[in-house]
């Protein structure tokens, strides 16, 4: 009867020995599985940043294109509007007028 009560309680104990090791392998696969999670992750909110801000920069230039030619179209129209009066008053008063328009400079 001894000798039956010592197999099983050594049998426990091996069982017991075996589920913490499984229990333990879980845990480091887990924690794997979750580093790689994170650093995929991680790449992914980069690239997101990355894509965010070529996006906002290309909106940027859409926008501030769109403002320089509403803001340089009153400036260009005034470079022209001198030129030709310049150009009209020298051909008034006879003179060669040799000046190259405001779009070839």
């Amino acid at each position: 009867m001894f000798i039956s009560r010592f197999l099983h309680i050594k049998a426990e104990e091996e069982r017991i020995e075996m589920a913490r090791a499984a229990a333990a392998e879980r845990r480091e696969r887990a924690r794997a599985e979750g580093i790689a999670e994170g650093r995929a992750l991680g790449i992914a909110e980069a690239e997101g940043r990355a894509k965010g801000r070529a996006e906002g920069i290309s909106e940027g230039r859409v926008v501030g294109i769109a403002e320089g030619i509403v803001l340089g179209r009153p400036e260009a129209h005034r470079a022209w509007d001198e030129w030709l009066a310049r150009m009209q008053a020298a051909q008034r008063d006879g003179k060669p007028f040799d000046e190259p328009p405001p779009s070839s400079r």
